[in-house]
């Protein structure tokens, strides 16, 4: 807003879009339709994140993401091919594995710019990426994050379920039986439909959660189970020793 007072207001009650930081997990997953009407209104999303606690104290994650296109051929507006460019956003230093189910559209329907186009600062941290060449993964940093992206596409009447393994920056190891914190904060798409989320974290032989946020969360000897509606951002925490 142009209005200075609008802008604080929205700030301080969340609403102004903002991605946030976090010092331990973070994870955002954004899509953007291009080409595909509005066929977004019929797409169905889950998420299902599980982080797993190796011996040495690093942690795997594992993240599958299922979008389902309700909607049938021909329908008004909604009935054509879904063409997602999604990104995934993880800590910072995240280091990328593997990835399957992606798939780009062909290299001859993009066209190439031209001497005359102006390059756009905002995007311009996409410009200093690597990619995985078995998937096409795109791998980049921005906004304190880094960011796995491709291609996405789903038709009609059909599901598609793409996975993303990786490796968090930061390691899980208690020492002198000292409590150590885990923690995912997880935020929506701003303006996206809510998704299904399903998040695990696997802890290794040993180590039991000692305390948990929120009080509702569901800890066990094996570490944590959530499942909920991305509704809104989430924030999930443990200590363990």
């Amino acid at each position: 807003f142009g209005d200075w007072r609008l802008q604080n207001k929205f700030e301080t009650m969340g609403w102004a879009g903002r991605m946030g930081n976090t010092a331990w997990e973070y994870l955002m997953v954004v899509n953007t339709n291009v080409s595909g009407a509005k066929s977004d209104r019929a797409i169905e999303q889950e998420i299902d994140h599980k982080a797993e606690l190796q011996a040495d104290g690093t942690i795997i994650n594992t993240l599958k993401i299922t979008r389902t296109h309700t909607a049938k051929k021909g329908d008004k507006f909604t009935g054509v091919k879904n063409l997602d460019w999604m990104r995934i956003y993880v800590p910072l230093g995240s280091q990328f594995l593997e990835a399957e189910g992606f798939w780009p559209p062909d290299e001859s329907l993009f066209e190439e710019p031209g001497d005359d186009w102006i390059r756009d600062e905002d995007l311009e941290a996409e410009n200093n990426f690597s990619r995985d060449r078995k998937s096409w993964t795109k791998i980049y940093n921005e906004d304190n994050k880094t960011i796995f992206a491709n291609w996405v596409q789903v038709d009609p009447g059909q599901s598609v379920e793409v996975t993303i393994k990786y490796v968090l920056p930061f390691s899980l190891v208690s020492l002198n039986n000292d409590a150590v914190p885990y923690a995912l904060y997880a935020q929506i798409q701003p303006g996206a439909k809510p998704s299904d989320l399903v998040s695990r974290l696997v802890l290794t032989d040993g180590l039991r959660p000692d305390w948990h946020y929120p009080d509702t969360l569901n800890t066990g000897v094996y570490g944590w189970f959530v499942e909920t509606s991305l509704e809104s951002d989430k924030f999930f925490a443990v200590t363990v020793k």
